[in-house]
């Protein structure tokens, strides 16, 4: 098994959840409640997924050490934008029929185009780097094993 392969699925699973809230955000008006749940659902899985990548990453750079682990460092600024525009909309769906509907628009398509570019990124070019560096899991958390021991 790869090193990114579950972090793969999980961006499948991102996928469709970025698609449930694109299919709901025209009903916001009607159904602001379950635009709400599907935010929150993507919400709990991004978390979860973030801090698997974010192991990831800490580990990468401690085994590139040099000009490749640049690579690594924009990604956790990406996944800090992401987490403050859930944040935002997370706040405006709360008010259910009096969310501002522009403002819900923009930061859901913001964080649509955003994520989607931000995973593409990651599968194009991150994901091809820690397979080359770790090949299988098994190498990942015996490299963080080791590393903990030094």
């Amino acid at each position: 098994m790869r090193a990114t392969d579950e972090l793969r699925h999980d961006h499948a699973t991102l996928r469709g959840k970025l698609a449930q809230l694109e299919e709901w955000l025209p009903f916001l008006k009607a159904a602001p409640f379950t635009l709400l749940n599907v935010t929150r659902t993507l919400t709990r899985r991004l978390h979860t997924h973030t801090e698997r990548e974010e192991q990831l990453l800490l580990a990468l750079r401690e085994r590139l050490r040099g000009k490749e682990s640049s690579i690594a460092d924009s990604f956790p600024a990406e996944h800090q934008d992401q987490r403050q525009t859930l944040r935002l909309l997370l706040e405006l769906l709360a008010n259910g029929h009096d969310a501002p509907a522009d403002q819900v628009e923009a930061d859901a398509t913001h964080l649509i185009e955003s994520l989607r570019e931000h995973m593409a990124n990651e599968e194009a070019v991150l994901f091809p780097l820690a397979d080359r560096v770790f090949g299988v899991v098994e190498e990942v958390c015996h490299e963080r094993s080791v590393a903990a021991h030094r």
